[in-house]
């Protein structure tokens, strides 16, 4: 294998030319060098080989590995997506409805680009008053974990109910937590 180029232009013989009178590159002994490092008829010693091989195996097993993760995580979130379309928001509206009935306002939102949920209640607020915070749950996932954080917040107390799987997510599991958080909210109001 030879450094210098097989095709001449005009540029290259007088790069080459000038490399070569500067002593900077010396094209037959680089050539030379790199002959000398062919493997042609060389053999590996065994536990060279096997030491590479190894290396690369693991190398395989870890990107494996962490396909499988991505495989894993987006099949979460589209189960939650799924959940949180199917069980979640019907299962909260069905809560509002209720407490709107009875004169609470109530949001339900669920974002475009967040894929967590909001629950918001509260009485109305009258002109002249400040309303301050709004008692609040919400429904975020836990990437890392491949698990739902409930947190909820009234006047008095905020915090996280739990981490939740997501087949514990179902729509009576939604409905009573949101009937514990409203009873909270409800007492604190005034």
């Amino acid at each position: 294998m030879s450094l210098c180029p097989r095709k001449r232009t005009f540029a290259s013989v007088i790069t080459m030319s000038a490399l070569c009178k500067s002593g900077l590159m010396q094209c037959s002994k680089i050539a030379g060098r790199l002959k000398s490092l062919e493997l042609r008829d060389k053999v590996m010693r065994k536990e060279v080989q096997e030491a590479l091989e190894s290396a690369i195996a693991g190398f395989k097993e870890r990107q494996q590995a962490k396909h499988e993760r991505l495989r894993e995580r987006e099949r979460f979130e589209a189960d939650w997506a799924r959940i949180r379309t199917a069980v979640v928001l019907p299962a909260l509206e069905e809560i509002a409805v209720v407490l709107r009935k009875a004169g609470w306002q109530c949001e339900v939102r669920a974002g475009d680009k967040d894929p967590g949920i909001h629950f918001t209640v509260y009485r109305e607020v009258k002109a002249g008053v400040s309303g301050g915070e709004r008692p609040y749950m919400s429904y975020q996932l836990e990437k890392q974990k491949d698990t739902v954080l409930v947190n909820a917040a009234t006047k008095g107390s905020a915090g996280p109910v739990g981490s939740f799987t997501l087949d514990k997510i179902t729509e009576d599991f939604v409905q009573t937590e949101a009937t514990k958080f409203f009873a909270r909210a409800a007492s604190e109001a005034g």
